[in-house]
């Protein structure tokens, strides 16, 4: 059964299907990072449709208990599939999958409006310390470039 398929009419308020459900699995002793093998699996089943829009997840402690591991790297994850827009976080209802695009979470919406108003802010500074724009670009890129790959999605 795939998930969402059980709930007529996609009601987002029906109890989340059980934890043990959830088709993933990590490998302690993998030396890729538990919250990336995590990530890219539930990323992986909803990219390939296996987990379906307005499908709900399991709660934090369950999938932690699940896969006996840390609540945090749950967390983690959850959070970091939300910012990508992979996920919806509904503070006291719970955790539902949606299409990247088809619609954005309060909190990439905000955390948009932050990095938006800081960059602002930092071209405003280096127009009144005479940087160009291409060197401003240039800035931006070797920022970005200093990150790990990683980190930037």
């Amino acid at each position: 059964m795939r998930y969402g398929s059980d709930r007529p009419g996609g009601d987002r308020h029906s109890s989340p299907p059980p934890a043990e459900s959830l088709p993933v699995r990590i490998s302690h002793g993998s030396e890729q990072p538990i919250y990336v093998q995590l990530r890219d699996q539930i990323r992986g089943l909803i990219r390939s449709g296996s987990l379906q829009p307005s499908a709900q997840l399991p709660s934090l402690r369950d999938l932690a208990k699940q896969l006996e591991c840390s609540l945090i790297t749950v967390r983690r994850v959850y959070l970091d599939l939300e910012r990508e827009g992979y996920l919806s976080i509904q503070k006291g209802v719970g955790t539902f999958v949606q299409l990247p695009g088809a619609e954005h979470s309060g909190r990439r919406s905000w955390s948009r409006a932050l990095v938006s108003e800081a960059f602002r802010s930092a071209v405003g500074s280096g127009i009144k310390y005479g940087l160009t724009p291409e060197e401003m670009e240039n800035l931006l890129k070797e920022m970005l470039a200093s990150y790990p790959a990683q980190d930037r999605h």
